[in-house]
């Protein structure tokens, strides 16, 4: 029954970052959509609420830096670069 348990506790820590991924790739897709919509702000926005959800992923502000970079907005894009950097510099090793 022991060994059940641990195997469902690592189960669902290895699901957590899935999950993260996919409200990151849906929140991507949105910005698309309201892209493609030229709702250039909207886009921004929602990609900008995902930096802020997830505090400790570099993705996010990745994402944020190229659609920045479409939209040629480059002094945002490299602040975004910048905080990817410094988000990815103090996660932890990958395993």
């Amino acid at each position: 029954m022991r060994i059940a348990w641990t195997v469902l506790a690592l189960v669902s820590i290895a699901a957590r970052p899935a999950w993260a991924d996919k409200k990151l790739d849906q929140a991507v897709a949105k910005a698309e959509a309201q892209l493609a919509k030229g709702k250039d702000a909207e886009a921004v926005k929602i990609l900008q609420k995902e930096v802020a959800r997830a505090p400790r992923d570099a993705e996010a502000p990745l994402a944020l830096m190229t659609l920045f970079t479409r939209l040629g907005r480059r002094d945002e894009a490299a602040a975004a670069l910048a905080t990817a950097g410094e988000r990815a510099a103090s996660a932890p090793p990958a395993v």
